[in-house]
């Protein structure tokens, strides 16, 4: 079995009611830590160079544990973060899909990375489950999303197009969606809906402020063409409430504003 002294080592740090699947050059641990949903928390231990990785497999962006990851919720990423910086967690962007991880070279520490990843684990999965924002909201936003995205999908290349990706390495600016056109340019684009007015203003603000970061930032000559995608069938949607916002962010941020039932259009801007 790979990792055999580490097994062991596991065993002896806690129980006999840990158990243990090898997956290739992987051993997946199947902790006793269980999710509010009754799940069971799986951690990964690999090995690169000299370093074990202990990490969450990608289980917790990529919807496991039957649960919707709520990367869109503003409080849940500020628990998110809460539980990031608690445990001191890392994480790594591979194929669209966020992985959690922590990392040593001494294979006695090992015990003490899976007990903070599991913690962590259990933790963030637990809270995907709590109803953390207006259930009319949240519908909202997910439907826009699923149709917005399914749309683009289909009028672009696959390969083309990145989902809920980051326009910087230091992953601090995160859009609904990123267009890769040819050589090093890209063209991000933000979703915007809520079914209030308070929510769609807010929803409208908060990309306003990731786009004008976004052009006062070492990455803006990347981004010379931003896209926000305003879900004008919204409820929230009023004009004469809104329109000095937009107004104010094709001005300054150099944005393309885009209504949802002007969507064709979107197939001659990324093509």
């Amino acid at each position: 079995m790979i990792f055999q002294e580490i097994y062991n080592d596991i065993l002896n740090s806690f129980s006999s009611l840990w158990t243990f699947k090898e997956r290739g050059n992987t051993l997946e641990i199947i902790t006793p830590y269980t999710t509010t949903n009754h799940k069971f928390v799986s951690i990964f231990l690999s090995k690169q160079n000299n370093d074990y990785i202990v990490s969450d497999g990608g289980l917790i962006q990529s919807f496991g544990y039957d649960t919707p990851f709520l990367g869109d919720d503003d409080i849940f990423n500020r628990i998110l973060e809460h539980y990031i910086s608690v445990y001191d967690i890392k994480q790594i962007n591979a194929k669209d899909t966020v992985y959690y991880f922590k990392r040593t070279n001494n294979p006695i520490h090992i015990p003490a990375l899976i007990f903070d990843i599991s913690t962590f684990f259990s933790s963030i999965i637990s809270t995907c489950n709590i109803e953390l924002s207006d259930k009319k909201e949240k519908d909202n936003r997910n439907l826009f999303s699923k149709s917005a995205n399914d749309y683009i999908s289909s009028i672009t290349e696959k390969s083309k197009v990145k989902i809920n990706g980051f326009v910087d390495e230091e992953k601090t600016l995160k859009v609904s969606s990123i267009y890769k056109l040819s050589g090093s340019s890209f063209i991000p684009v933000n979703y915007v809906t809520g079914s209030n007015i308070n929510t769609f203003s807010n929803s409208l603000y908060k990309t306003n402020t990731i786009f004008e970061m976004i052009e006062k930032s070492k990455y803006s000559r990347y981004y010379n063409q931003k896209i926000a995608f305003i879900n004008n069938i919204s409820e929230g949607f009023i004009p004469e409430k809104v329109n000095h916002i937009l107004l104010h962010m094709k001005e300054n941020t150099k944005t393309k504003i885009l209504n949802w039932t002007e969507r064709a259009y979107l197939k001659n801007i990324l093509n």
